[in-house]
């Protein structure tokens, strides 16, 4: 009888012990899994079709000196900064617009949306530098490339497989370069409270 209750007594402690260890872990997974989509919360339950200029994308038109102009590019000017996530979105988007580039291939809706993002964001920033040759640096050791010419051997000059997987790189380069450069967390205005002791 007296090892019995030795066991039962053996049994609650293990209980008790499994339970706090379930609790703890519990916590913490629900904790990474808040940080991480509070860390991506631009990017989730986007409602890009609210915005159905960005199905026009191959729509905007260029003068002859290749400036952007016309409805679908005032457009993009006009509702500026929010569309900015939906356009860093579409620039996986591999719909072929009418635009030939030198015979060697049309440019996409992605493409264009890429083209797009410095005019959303109205920013003198150059895209350009500052995620497409820092991303591709090991392919592309110059950065004397225009840009277009270089989206032409990126992403329309290899296999298919290829030129998806560089538009992906692109793609996640972008997300976190505008998370780190446009969605910086708030900084807090309510005061730090003092500890007296």
């Amino acid at each position: 009888m007296k090892g019995i209750i030795i066991l039962s007594k053996n049994m609650k402690e293990y209980a008790k012990t499994a339970l706090k260890k379930l609790i703890l872990f519990s916590i913490i997974v629900v904790c990474l899994m808040a940080c991480a989509t509070k860390k991506q919360s631009v990017f989730t339950n986007l409602d890009c079709d609210k915005y159905p200029v960005l199905d026009s994308l191959g729509y905007i038109e260029y003068t002859d000196d290749y400036l952007f102009t016309g409805k679908v590019f005032d457009q993009i000017n006009q509702k500026g900064k929010v569309l900015v996530p939906c356009l860093i979105e579409k620039v996986k988007d591999t719909i072929p617009t009418y635009f030939r580039y030198t015979e060697i291939c049309n440019f996409t809706e992605g493409d264009y949306a890429f083209f797009m993002l410095p005019y959303a964001l109205k920013s003198k920033r150059d895209i350009y530098k500052e995620v497409v040759l820092k991303e591709f640096k090991k392919e592309y050791k110059s950065d004397a490339y225009m840009y277009d010419h270089l989206q032409a051997i990126l992403f329309h000059t290899q296999d298919k497989t290829t030129n998806y997987n560089n538009r992906l790189r692109l793609y996640k380069r972008l997300k976190k370069w505008y998370l780190r450069n446009y969605e910086k967390p708030q900084k807090s205005t309510k005061p730090i409270p003092t500890t007296n002791g």
